[in-house]
């Protein structure tokens, strides 16, 4: 049983870097709400932090194993997606002559080998990451500051609720909601509310500013059904190639850390459901990850219609429904005991 105890803030920077893994340039915009696409985002950061409240109440423990059974197939899938992610934004632009799998197949060995190495490993590298986020994030805004038009946002709130909280769902679902891959791994963490709080506050925070930054650089009516909206924002800047360059290093950084983090998740509570050792299993979950990131999905607008449409349908009571259900079980076991 691992034993090693996550600080706060070490784990809240994880929560951050997670959030920003994919989401740097595949953020879940669906831009029906146009100028209004902020306040869609203000509504998935205030669920994110919502819903790190409701984690922060469930415990994954040895009695539940179809709980880690259901929460290893949700990470595999979603680890899967996430590869072929990292393989098709590097294809159409750093490495374009590069086959695909080859990509999936070296990106997955090295989270493998994380994985290896224990969750302790991968956190270390979380403050790097985001420190880099950052810089990057700064120095593509002051780039955009010409680019710029607040009249982008005028007038305000001029969607209905409904067409808002269209918009907010597929942000509240992908990435917020994925958090729930974490409940294994709260129980080695000190203050776990403050550390899903902090790292919800903090990650949500730039995923906002990427979405004001879209709503501020392309026009409402140029936002809608786009699947990388970040390229969109970079190509229109000057130097804007340069800014390419760097912001793939940094989205490869970032979704690189949710890779190992998801694999290591389903390593380690398969390896606790059937009581082996996760390290023993690591290798084939590899050969799993991979097989499945061909996602059969061969251009960008049927990855649009299934990572903003689709995922959400069942991801969302995937995502409910284990802490839920994991809640009410705790509570009653808690009550039998008194």
């Amino acid at each position: 049983m691992n034993t090693y105890k996550i600080s706060t803030f070490e784990f809240a920077l994880a929560v951050a870097v997670f959030l920003l893994g994919t989401s740097v340039i595949i953020i879940p915009v669906l831009g029906y709400s146009e100028q209004d696409m902020w306040v869609a985002g203000i509504i998935g950061v205030a669920s994110g932090v919502g819903y790190a409240f409701f984690l922060s109440l469930c415990k994954v423990q040895g009695h539940h194993p179809l709980a880690r059974i259901i929460l290893s197939i949700y990470s595999l899938h979603l680890a899967s997606l996430v590869t072929g992610n990292i393989s098709d934004i590097l294809t159409q632009s750093a490495l374009p002559d590069t086959p695909g799998m080859v990509i999936n197949i070296v990106m997955v060995l090295i989270a493998a080998y994380a994985v290896f190495l224990g969750i302790e490993t991968i956190f270390r590298l979380a403050g790097l990451f985001l420190t880099v986020s950052f810089v990057v994030g700064v120095l593509l805004i002051i780039m955009s500051a010409s680019e710029m038009d607040f009249q982008h946002l005028q007038p305000i709130l001029n969607h209905s609720p409904g067409v808002i909280i269209k918009d907010a769902i597929p942000i509240i679902s992908f990435p917020f909601f994925e958090l729930v891959v974490f409940l294994p791994i709260l129980k080695m963490v000190q203050n776990r509310r403050k550390a899903l709080v902090g790292g919800v506050l903090l990650g949500g925070t730039l995923i906002f500013l990427i979405i004001l930054l879209i709503v501020l650089v392309l026009p409402p009516g140029h936002i809608k059904n786009i699947y990388s909206p970040t390229f969109v924002v970079i190509k229109s800047i000057p130097s804007g190639y340069m800014m390419e360059a760097v912001t793939v290093v940094v989205w490869v950084q970032t979704t690189f850390f949710k890779l190992a983090v998801l694999h290591y998740i389903v390593s380690s509570q398969l390896g606790e459901a059937f009581n082996l050792d996760y390290q023993k299993i690591v290798l084939p979950i590899s050969v799993l990850i991979i097989g499945l990131s061909n996602s059969g999905l061969d251009n960008s607008v049927e990855k649009f219609l299934f990572v903003f449409k689709i995922y959400p349908l069942y991801a969302i009571p995937i995502q409910i429904g284990i802490p839920l259900s994991l809640l009410i079980a705790n509570r009653i076991s808690n009550a039998k005991v008194k």
